[in-house]
């Protein structure tokens, strides 16, 4: 799967009293847009990791997006 990152995105993921929390700008709602729809495209099991090591700011969990039937 060959998903893009937008210029000066930021996509933050918090986890607070059991719910999920996505934090935005413009930049990584596109960005994350855009994944969503390169993922709907691929077979079921299909997935994009988002880890605060490799894409996300700063003190964010982990998320992973699975496609599922």
């Amino acid at each position: 799967m060959n998903i893009e990152w937008l210029d000066d995105y930021k996509i933050k993921v918090k986890i607070v009293n059991g719910e999920v929390i996505l934090s935005l700008n413009k930049e990584g709602l596109t960005t994350l847009a855009n994944h969503l729809m390169c993922l709907a495209m691929e077979d079921v099991g299909s997935h994009i990791h988002y880890e605060e090591e490799t894409c996300l700011e700063e003190g964010s969990n982990s998320l992973i997006i699975e496609k599922i039937d």
